[in-house]
Parts: structure tokens; sequence; C-alpha cells
């Protein structure tokens, strides 16, 4: 079974792979950094970082699996009531803003108490900064191309489309199967080309929306299982070898023509097919590895603060320490740290003001509302 450990051990991995990418996806990233590039040319490692943008996909399938997952441990058959789904969306989305909003609220307070960057910088001054500030704070600034405190939140956008589409994904599914739910979710993907603005506006919703379908379909067919268990000889140790090799090499070649796809509308199919391939390998044969598979447990149990603080660190506060170790490796290794040393501090801030007990509550008073 792919359980609640190996979600947070992809997490775990992804969150690496996010922070690769922030750091080093282009020279501008590090602009008037001394950065020493030795075991491989800039080039490389500007390609590298760049193509390690699958983390957002990762996330994406993850949220997809496990939120069908739920639904089909409400019902087998996704035949739920009005009232139970509504339910289901509140618990799933206060849980999501609440660890959200917290976090916001907490930098946003870190950058005024340290002078490097405080609300009327980003906000501007008069009525509307307040809107401006609501909006954000409630991860709302794609939709209506509003400022933003931070970059980095623009996922905040996506996720929330998450949690809403996907009780409609599995209606497609349930009622005209898995053809059409896949024919239909590469064709919106195809009707938003990547760098407009309606697909901006969209949170990027099509280009991720083929992996949202493809999360439906592991989850609901338990495929990561099905494919660990899949063997091509009655040799387990021959057929373990093979099957690393075959994965290697689907890795490799998906990597490079998901590279020649980027920009392009087909570029959904690609991080939908890199995504899978990429967590069906881990589960098989990175998550069992034991110092591997805790290290990185631990990292996704703290990858939601991970991600929403280390571009305040990387960028906002403390640009000049994080490149200061020049080599990318360290200066990697050293962001991770610090970022989860931050994360772990917030989680027991968070615990110290009882901040989900104040979610818990606002959560019932929301599902006695749509209960009356």
């Amino acid at each position: 079974m792919f359980t609640k450990n190996d979600t947070n051990k992809v997490k775990g991995m992804a969150i690496i792979l996010m922070l690769i990418h922030h750091c080093f996806m282009n020279s501008g990233r590090y602009k008037g950094q001394q950065v020493i590039f030795r075991l491989l040319p800039e080039w490389r490692v500007n390609e590298f970082a760049l193509s390690m943008k699958i983390c957002v996909a990762m996330f994406v399938f993850l949220s997809a699996y496990g939120i069908t997952y739920s639904l089909k441990r409400l019902n087998e058959k996704y035949e739920y009531s009005r009232k139970e789904l509504e339910i289901s969306l509140i618990k799933r989305w206060t849980k999501m803003m609440g660890g959200f909003i917290f976090v916001f609220l907490l930098v946003q307070l870190y950058s005024v108490i340290t002078g490097q960057g405080w609300y009327v910088k980003n906000y501007g001054e008069g009525a509307m900064s307040l809107l401006y500030f609501g909006i954000d704070m409630f991860g709302l600034a794609q939709f209506f191309h509003t400022p933003t405190f931070l970059a980095t939140f623009w996922y905040m956008s996506l996720a929330q489309i998450i949690v809403f589409i996907i009780p409609l994904m599995i209606m497609v599914y349930r009622k005209f199967g898995t053809v059409t739910l896949l024919a239909l979710s590469i064709m919106v993907s195809m009707l938003f080309p990547v760098d407009t603005p309606s697909n901006k506006t969209y949170a990027y919703l099509p280009v991720y929306i083929v992996c949202i379908a493809v999360g439906i379909l592991a989850s609901d067919k338990n495929l990561l299982v099905k494919m660990k268990e899949f063997s091509l000889t009655n040799n387990r140790f021959v057929g373990k070898i093979i099957k690393f090799l075959v994965y290697i090499i689907l890795l490799v070649a998906i990597w490079y023509y998901r590279k020649e796809m980027l920009g392009t509308t087909i570029l959904s199919v690609f991080e939908s097919l890199m995504t899978i391939t990429l967590i069906g390998f881990m589960f098989e044969f990175i998550n069992p590895i034991p110092v591997v598979g805790r290290v990185l447990k631990f990292l996704g149990v703290y990858s939601m603060n991970i991600f929403l603080i280390h571009n305040f660190i990387r960028v906002c506060w403390y640009y000049d320490f994080t490149y200061s170790f020049k080599y990318p490796v360290l200066i990697v290794g050293v962001l991770l740290v610090v970022s989860l040393v931050v994360a772990i501090v917030i989680d027991l801030i968070k615990k110290l003001v009882r901040w989900d007990k104040l979610i818990s509550v606002l959560q019932k008073k929301l599902i006695e509302m749509v209960s009356e």
C-alpha cells in the first residue's frame, strides 16, 4: 500500500528538488554572488535546476491522490450527499489554508520587526492595500493579479483549485470512465498555452490538470502498488534489476522530451508521465532504504512550512548568507537545513498559541453552517 509515510517521503524529495530549482534555475537567481561550479558547467546546472520544477507536479499528484483516497473512504463508489461533500471540502480547505495563513502572518510580522520588507512596500498605501493584503492572505492573488508578499505563494491558488475541482473530475471519471477523464484533461491543457495571461489566472491549472487526472486514477486503481508488484521475470532479484534499469531509461527519456516540450500545450502530458514514473521509482527503490527513507519522511512532514519559508530566507532576508557557501551542493544543503529548523520552530509556535485549536473551532462553525 502507498501509505502516508510514502507520501511524506515523496514530499521530502520534492522539497529538495524545489530548493535546487529556486536556487539555480537561471543565473539571475544568484546575481552578484560568487558561485563556484566545479563538477558541472554553470549552464548544465541551470538546465538541471530548471527541470527540477517537476516538484510542483509531484505535489499536485500527491494532493490528487490523497483527496481521491479520502473521498473513496467516504464512499467506495464516490456516491455521497451534497452535505457529505461540503463537509469533506471544508475540512481539507480549512486545514490547508489554516497552515498557510499562520505562516503568512508570521513572516509579515518578522519582516516588520527586522525591517526587511513590510506592508506598505508590498501592498501600497490607502484603502486598496488592505484589500490586497486580504486577497494575498487567502492565497487568491494569482486569480486577481494583485500584489503578493512573495511570488512563491502563487501555488496556494492552484492548491485551492485542486481541492474543489477533484470532486468534479471524479464525477466525470465515475460516469464516463478513464479515457474520457484523460481526454478531457488533455483537451483543457491544450486550450491554454503555458505563458498566456489566462493560464496564469487559473494558477497554471491547464499545465497540471493531466497530472491531477493521473493522480485520481492512480489512487482509485492503486496503480503505484500494482507497478511495484509487477515483475518481468519469475526471479525476484533479476526482476528488480531489470525494473531498476527500465525506470532509469524511462526517466531519462521522459526528462529529455519533457525539456523539449517546455512552453508547449502538450507539456502537461509529460509532466504527468514524469511524475508517476518518478514516484513509482521512489516507492519501489528509494523509500525502502532505511536512512534515506527516514530523512525524506522527516523532511516531508515539514515540507509545507519549508515551501512557504525557504524563499524568504533565500531572497528576502538572507540572500548574501544563502549564497555565501559558494558551491551549489552546499548552498542547497545549508538552505535546506536552515529552512527545516525554521519550519520546526514555526510548528512549535503554532502549538504554543494553539492555532490548530482555533482552526478546529472555525472548521466546526463552517460545518454547522452547511448542516443547517
